[in-house]
C-alpha cells in the first residue's frame, strides 16, 4: 500500500502524534506550575523577592499546531472512511 495517504496506519500515527502532543503540553504547564511554587516557598528569603507574575506558560504556538495535527488526523480518518466506502460501492 505505498503512496496511499488514508492507510490505517497513516491515521495511527497522526492520532498518535497529536495525543503525545497534549500530554507534554499538559506536562510542561504542571511542571511550570510546581516549579513556581516550590521556587515561590522554599527559595524565597527576606532579601530575595521573587516576581509574582513569571508569565503566562500556554504557548499559543504549541497551542495551534496541536490543535492542527488534530485537525489532519480527523481529515485522515474521514478520508480513511470514504475511501473505503467507495472501495465497496464500486
Amino acid at each position: 500500500m505505498a503512496n496511499e495517504p488514508f492507510a490505517s496506519a497513516n491515521v495511527a500515527h497522526l492520532r498518535s502524534v497529536w495525543v503525545t502532543l497534549v500530554v507534554i503540553e499538559i506536562a510542561r504547564v504542571m511542571a511550570w506550575g510546581l516549579m513556581h511554587a516550590l521556587t515561590s516557598v522554599f527559595a524565597a528569603s527576606q532579601d530575595m523577592k521573587f516576581p509574582t507574575g513569571l508569565g503566562d506558560p500556554l504557548d499559543l504556538v504549541r497551542l495551534f499546531l496541536t490543535f492542527g495535527v488534530l485537525i489532519l488526523a480527523e481529515v485522515f480518518r474521514q478520508g480513511r472512511q470514504l475511501r473505503a466506502e467507495s472501495e465497496l460501492t464500486v
